[in-house]
Protein backbone atom coordinates (compact mmCIF):
# COMPACT_ATOMS: atom_id res chain seq x y z
CA UNK A 1 0.00 0.00 0.00
CA UNK A 2 3.31 1.97 0.07
CA UNK A 3 2.80 2.90 -3.27
CA UNK A 4 -0.58 3.87 -3.45
CA UNK A 5 -0.05 6.11 -0.68
CA UNK A 6 2.33 8.10 -2.95
CA UNK A 7 0.48 8.04 -5.55
CA UNK A 8 -2.62 9.53 -3.35
CA UNK A 9 -0.02 12.30 -2.00
CA UNK A 10 0.60 13.24 -5.58
CA UNK A 11 -2.93 12.99 -6.83
CA UNK A 12 -3.71 15.71 -4.29
CA UNK A 13 -1.55 18.19 -5.74
CA UNK A 14 -2.56 17.57 -9.11
CA UNK A 15 -6.18 17.40 -9.00
CA UNK A 16 -6.38 13.39 -8.94
CA UNK A 17 -4.55 12.96 -12.22
CA UNK A 18 -1.19 11.15 -11.75
CA UNK A 19 1.39 10.36 -14.71
CA UNK A 20 2.08 7.14 -15.69
CA UNK A 21 6.18 7.79 -15.22
CA UNK A 22 4.62 8.45 -11.44
CA UNK A 23 2.44 5.61 -11.40
CA UNK A 24 5.41 3.24 -12.73
CA UNK A 25 7.83 4.43 -10.12
CA UNK A 26 5.21 4.06 -7.29
CA UNK A 27 4.08 0.61 -7.52
CA UNK A 28 7.29 -0.92 -9.11
CA UNK A 29 5.49 -3.45 -11.76
CA UNK A 30 3.48 -3.30 -14.58
CA UNK A 31 1.35 -6.01 -13.47
CA UNK A 32 0.76 -3.83 -10.33
CA UNK A 33 -0.69 -1.18 -12.47
CA UNK A 34 -3.14 -3.29 -14.26
CA UNK A 35 -4.32 -5.02 -11.19
CA UNK A 36 -5.10 -1.33 -9.90
CA UNK A 37 -6.56 -0.70 -13.10
CA UNK A 38 -8.91 -4.01 -13.18
CA UNK A 39 -10.28 -3.00 -8.81
CA UNK A 40 -10.98 0.52 -9.80
CA UNK A 41 -8.37 2.19 -7.74
CA UNK A 42 -6.97 3.26 -11.12
CA UNK A 43 -8.46 4.96 -14.29
CA UNK A 44 -6.70 4.78 -17.40
CA UNK A 45 -7.41 8.12 -18.94
CA UNK A 46 -4.59 7.63 -21.25
CA UNK A 47 -1.18 5.58 -21.59
CA UNK A 48 0.27 9.01 -20.64
CA UNK A 49 -2.17 9.51 -17.45
CA UNK A 50 -4.04 7.96 -14.74
CA UNK A 51 -6.83 8.91 -12.62
CA UNK A 52 -7.55 7.74 -8.85
CA UNK A 53 -10.60 6.66 -7.69
CA UNK A 54 -13.29 9.33 -6.32
CA UNK A 55 -11.58 12.06 -7.41
CA UNK A 56 -14.41 14.10 -8.86
CA UNK A 57 -13.90 15.92 -12.60
CA UNK A 58 -12.99 19.22 -12.44
CA UNK A 59 -11.61 21.53 -15.33
CA UNK A 60 -7.74 21.86 -13.77
CA UNK A 61 -8.69 17.48 -13.32
CA UNK A 62 -8.32 17.71 -17.24
CA UNK A 63 -6.16 20.03 -17.92
CA UNK A 64 -3.48 18.28 -15.76
CA UNK A 65 -4.49 15.22 -17.95
CA UNK A 66 -3.83 17.45 -21.08
CA UNK A 67 -0.36 18.14 -19.92
CA UNK A 68 0.12 14.42 -19.21
CA UNK A 69 -1.17 13.64 -22.36
CA UNK A 70 1.18 15.83 -24.25
CA UNK A 71 4.49 14.49 -22.50
CA UNK A 72 7.81 16.48 -21.18
CA UNK A 73 7.79 20.25 -21.38
CA UNK A 74 4.01 20.84 -22.51
CA UNK A 75 2.15 23.41 -20.64
CA UNK A 76 -1.17 24.88 -20.80
CA UNK A 77 -1.33 27.38 -23.36
CA UNK A 78 -3.37 29.93 -25.74
CA UNK A 79 -6.54 31.07 -24.90
CA UNK A 80 -6.69 28.48 -21.88
CA UNK A 81 -3.16 30.38 -20.32
CA UNK A 82 -4.69 33.80 -21.12
CA UNK A 83 -7.54 32.71 -18.35
CA UNK A 84 -5.08 31.68 -16.21
CA UNK A 85 -3.22 34.49 -16.21
CA UNK A 86 -6.20 36.48 -15.41
CA UNK A 87 -5.70 38.87 -18.82
CA UNK A 88 -8.54 40.96 -19.73
CA UNK A 89 -10.92 39.31 -22.23
CA UNK A 90 -10.68 35.68 -21.45
CA UNK A 91 -13.03 33.49 -19.40
CA UNK A 92 -12.56 29.69 -18.49
CA UNK A 93 -12.78 27.75 -21.64
CA UNK A 94 -14.40 24.56 -22.60
CA UNK A 95 -11.88 23.81 -24.91
CA UNK A 96 -8.48 23.00 -22.95
CA UNK A 97 -5.27 24.77 -24.89
CA UNK A 98 -2.20 22.52 -24.13
CA UNK A 99 1.64 22.95 -25.90
CA UNK A 100 3.05 20.04 -26.58
CA UNK A 101 6.96 18.93 -28.23
CA UNK A 102 7.12 17.43 -31.76
CA UNK A 103 4.97 14.98 -31.41
CA UNK A 104 1.32 15.98 -31.16
CA UNK A 105 -0.85 13.92 -29.40
CA UNK A 106 -4.25 13.04 -31.40
CA UNK A 107 -7.47 15.35 -30.61
CA UNK A 108 -9.14 14.29 -27.60
CA UNK A 109 -12.35 15.83 -26.63
CA UNK A 110 -11.97 18.86 -24.37
CA UNK A 111 -8.06 18.98 -25.17
CA UNK A 112 -6.90 21.12 -27.99
CA UNK A 113 -2.72 20.44 -28.64
CA UNK A 114 -0.58 23.03 -30.41
CA UNK A 115 2.68 21.32 -31.59
CA UNK A 116 5.01 24.45 -30.27
CA UNK A 117 6.81 25.79 -33.58
CA UNK A 118 8.81 28.59 -31.00
CA UNK A 119 10.45 26.62 -28.02
CA UNK A 120 9.39 26.13 -24.97
CA UNK A 121 10.03 28.86 -23.35
CA UNK A 122 9.52 29.67 -19.37
CA UNK A 123 7.16 28.03 -17.75
CA UNK A 124 5.07 28.84 -14.57
CA UNK A 125 3.15 27.45 -11.92
CA UNK A 126 -0.36 28.96 -12.00
CA UNK A 127 -3.68 28.20 -9.68
CA UNK A 128 -1.22 24.90 -9.46
CA UNK A 129 -1.17 23.79 -13.27
CA UNK A 130 2.19 24.15 -15.87
CA UNK A 131 1.67 27.05 -18.04
CA UNK A 132 3.51 29.45 -20.54
CA UNK A 133 4.72 32.50 -19.46
CA UNK A 134 2.74 35.34 -19.89
CA UNK A 135 5.08 37.11 -22.53
CA UNK A 136 5.32 32.95 -24.30
CA UNK A 137 1.58 33.36 -23.67
CA UNK A 138 1.33 36.82 -25.90
CA UNK A 139 3.25 35.37 -28.57
CA UNK A 140 0.80 32.56 -28.95
CA UNK A 141 -1.83 34.41 -28.63
CA UNK A 142 -0.58 37.01 -31.77
CA UNK A 143 -0.65 34.08 -33.94
CA UNK A 144 -4.73 32.96 -32.92
CA UNK A 145 -6.32 36.47 -31.95
CA UNK A 146 -8.29 39.08 -33.84
CA UNK A 147 -6.59 42.90 -33.77
CA UNK A 148 -8.61 44.00 -30.90
CA UNK A 149 -8.41 41.10 -28.63
CA UNK A 150 -4.48 40.99 -29.28
CA UNK A 151 -3.71 44.53 -28.25
CA UNK A 152 -6.85 44.21 -24.92
CA UNK A 153 -4.47 41.13 -23.75
CA UNK A 154 -1.17 42.91 -24.43
CA UNK A 155 -2.05 46.27 -22.31
CA UNK A 156 -3.85 43.58 -19.83
CA UNK A 157 -0.64 41.82 -19.28
CA UNK A 158 2.16 44.95 -18.97
CA UNK A 159 -0.93 46.19 -16.14
CA UNK A 160 -0.76 43.48 -13.88
CA UNK A 161 3.38 43.12 -14.67
CA UNK A 162 5.37 46.83 -14.51
CA UNK A 163 8.36 44.45 -16.42
CA UNK A 164 6.30 43.01 -19.04
CA UNK A 165 7.56 44.90 -21.56
CA UNK A 166 10.91 43.45 -21.20
CA UNK A 167 10.37 40.34 -20.66
CA UNK A 168 8.37 40.54 -24.23
CA UNK A 169 11.28 41.90 -25.58
CA UNK A 170 13.96 39.95 -24.72
CA UNK A 171 11.91 36.49 -25.31
CA UNK A 172 11.13 37.82 -28.73
CA UNK A 173 14.82 38.01 -29.60
CA UNK A 174 15.08 34.30 -29.37
CA UNK A 175 12.14 33.92 -32.49
CA UNK A 176 12.20 34.33 -36.09
CA UNK A 177 9.44 36.75 -37.66
CA UNK A 178 9.09 34.82 -40.42
CA UNK A 179 8.90 31.36 -38.48
CA UNK A 180 6.22 32.77 -35.55
CA UNK A 181 2.81 33.71 -36.83
CA UNK A 182 1.57 37.22 -35.60
CA UNK A 183 5.10 38.32 -34.46
CA UNK A 184 5.22 41.43 -37.23
CA UNK A 185 1.73 42.58 -35.88
CA UNK A 186 2.89 41.55 -32.24
CA UNK A 187 6.11 44.24 -32.72
CA UNK A 188 3.68 46.48 -34.43
CA UNK A 189 1.68 46.78 -31.33
CA UNK A 190 4.62 47.15 -28.88
CA UNK A 191 5.91 50.02 -31.07
CA UNK A 192 2.70 51.50 -31.03
CA UNK A 193 3.00 52.00 -26.86
CA UNK A 194 5.96 53.77 -27.11
CA UNK A 195 3.46 56.81 -25.13
CA UNK A 196 2.35 53.98 -22.69
CA UNK A 197 -0.14 51.45 -22.87
CA UNK A 198 -4.06 51.92 -22.28
CA UNK A 199 -5.56 51.10 -19.16
CA UNK A 200 -8.97 49.11 -19.69
CA UNK A 201 -10.71 47.14 -22.86
CA UNK A 202 -12.71 50.45 -23.77
CA UNK A 203 -9.30 52.43 -24.08
CA UNK A 204 -8.25 49.38 -26.75
CA UNK A 205 -11.66 50.38 -28.47
CA UNK A 206 -10.71 54.14 -28.52
CA UNK A 207 -7.22 54.00 -29.40
CA UNK A 208 -7.85 51.86 -32.22
CA UNK A 209 -10.30 54.37 -33.12
CA UNK A 210 -8.26 57.13 -32.77
CA UNK A 211 -6.25 55.24 -34.67
CA UNK A 212 -7.97 54.91 -37.41
CA UNK A 213 -9.46 58.55 -37.47
CA UNK A 214 -5.60 59.81 -37.62
CA UNK A 215 -6.37 61.49 -34.21
CA UNK A 216 -2.91 60.03 -33.30
CA UNK A 217 -0.87 62.88 -31.90
CA UNK A 218 -1.74 62.18 -28.29
CA UNK A 219 -0.07 61.04 -25.24
CA UNK A 220 -1.78 58.06 -22.95
CA UNK A 221 -1.68 57.98 -19.41
CA UNK A 222 -0.33 61.62 -19.41
CA UNK A 223 -0.25 63.75 -16.10
CA UNK A 224 -1.17 67.30 -15.07
CA UNK A 225 -0.02 69.49 -12.50
CA UNK A 226 -0.81 73.06 -11.44
CA UNK A 227 1.53 75.78 -11.31
CA UNK A 228 2.34 75.45 -7.95
CA UNK A 229 3.53 71.67 -8.87
CA UNK A 230 0.86 69.50 -7.18
CA UNK A 231 -0.75 67.20 -8.74
CA UNK A 232 -4.32 67.22 -10.70
CA UNK A 233 -4.87 64.13 -12.32
CA UNK A 234 -3.87 61.26 -15.07
CA UNK A 235 -5.18 61.77 -18.18
CA UNK A 236 -6.46 58.80 -20.48
CA UNK A 237 -5.33 60.49 -23.94
CA UNK A 238 -4.16 63.80 -24.54
CA UNK A 239 -3.27 66.70 -26.45
CA UNK A 240 -0.96 69.05 -24.55
CA UNK A 241 -0.34 71.70 -26.90
CA UNK A 242 -3.96 72.21 -27.09
CA UNK A 243 -4.88 71.28 -23.45
CA UNK A 244 -7.82 68.98 -25.10
CA UNK A 245 -7.97 65.80 -23.50
CA UNK A 246 -10.09 62.82 -23.74
CA UNK A 247 -11.46 61.13 -20.67
CA UNK A 248 -12.55 57.16 -21.11
CA UNK A 249 -15.25 56.36 -18.52
CA UNK A 250 -15.46 52.81 -17.74
CA UNK A 251 -18.59 51.50 -15.26
CA UNK A 252 -16.98 49.30 -13.50
CA UNK A 253 -14.32 52.13 -12.54
CA UNK A 254 -16.69 55.51 -12.20
CA UNK A 255 -19.94 53.11 -10.26
CA UNK A 256 -17.65 53.15 -7.04
CA UNK A 257 -18.97 56.81 -5.11
CA UNK A 258 -15.57 57.56 -3.90
CA UNK A 259 -13.57 57.36 -7.11
CA UNK A 260 -16.35 59.22 -9.06
CA UNK A 261 -16.39 61.88 -6.70
CA UNK A 262 -12.54 62.12 -6.94
CA UNK A 263 -12.85 62.29 -10.70
CA UNK A 264 -15.42 65.20 -10.61
CA UNK A 265 -13.07 67.19 -8.41
CA UNK A 266 -10.02 66.36 -10.28
CA UNK A 267 -11.79 67.56 -13.52
CA UNK A 268 -12.94 71.02 -12.04
CA UNK A 269 -9.36 71.56 -10.77
CA UNK A 270 -8.34 70.36 -14.61
CA UNK A 271 -10.75 73.32 -16.30
CA UNK A 272 -9.88 75.88 -14.35
CA UNK A 273 -6.39 75.21 -15.34
CA UNK A 274 -7.92 75.97 -18.60
CA UNK A 275 -8.13 72.53 -20.20
CA UNK A 276 -11.16 71.14 -22.59
CA UNK A 277 -12.92 67.54 -22.64
CA UNK A 278 -14.70 65.25 -23.98
CA UNK A 279 -15.55 61.64 -22.05
CA UNK A 280 -16.52 58.31 -23.91
CA UNK A 281 -18.40 55.93 -22.33
CA UNK A 282 -19.44 52.16 -23.54
CA UNK A 283 -22.62 53.30 -23.83
CA UNK A 284 -21.62 56.13 -25.89
CA UNK A 285 -18.62 54.85 -27.92
CA UNK A 286 -20.05 53.19 -30.81
CA UNK A 287 -22.58 56.51 -31.84
CA UNK A 288 -19.00 58.32 -32.65
CA UNK A 289 -20.67 61.67 -31.26
CA UNK A 290 -17.42 62.17 -28.87
CA UNK A 291 -15.22 61.84 -31.99
CA UNK A 292 -16.61 64.59 -33.82
CA UNK A 293 -16.83 66.68 -30.52
CA UNK A 294 -13.17 65.87 -30.39
CA UNK A 295 -12.38 66.48 -33.99
CA UNK A 296 -13.87 69.89 -33.00
CA UNK A 297 -11.44 70.92 -30.17
CA UNK A 298 -8.61 69.92 -32.45
CA UNK A 299 -9.07 72.21 -34.94
CA UNK A 300 -8.02 75.46 -33.56
CA UNK A 301 -10.38 77.52 -36.72
CA UNK A 302 -13.85 75.73 -35.02
CA UNK A 303 -16.81 77.21 -32.95
CA UNK A 304 -16.74 74.89 -30.83
CA UNK A 305 -12.72 75.13 -30.04
CA UNK A 306 -13.33 78.46 -29.52
CA UNK A 307 -15.76 78.56 -27.09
Amino acid sequence: MVGMKQLEQLAKQQFGVVSREQVLKALKHRSSIAWKVKNGELTRAHERAYLLRGVPRTWEQRATEGVFIGGPQSAISHQSAAWLHSLDGFERPKVIDVSVGRNRPRPREGLAFHRSRIGNGSAVIKRGLDVTSVQRTIVDLAGVLAPEALETALDSAHRKHPEFMTWLTEYIKRLSVQATPGLSSLLELIKLRSDGVTDSALEVKVLRKLRDAGLLAHLTQYEVYDLNGDYVMRLDFCWPHLKVALHVDGFRWHSQRERFDRDARQRSRLSALGWRTVTVTFNTFADGSWLNDLRALLNPQSELALQ
